[in-house]
């Protein structure tokens, strides 16, 4: 899947709405259309930010 970002600036070039996000199941990146300069981004699935059930510990007194 390939979508626009609308207001993005590129990190390499600061170009404003030059940026365009890739998909696939594997993985997402974006690139700047512009200079060629491309980020890999962890998918959704991949993220490492714990559940929040996994984040409370119960302490008992």
């Amino acid at each position: 899947m390939k979508r626009f970002i609308a207001g993005a600036i590129c990190s390499a070039c600061q170009s404003i709405d030059r940026i365009v996000l890739y998909e696939n199941k594997q993985q997402r990146w974006h690139q700047c259309i512009l200079c060629g300069h491309t980020e890999t981004m962890p998918n959704s699935d991949q993220s490492t930010e714990k559940h929040p059930s996994e984040q409370i510990k119960i302490i008992q007194l």
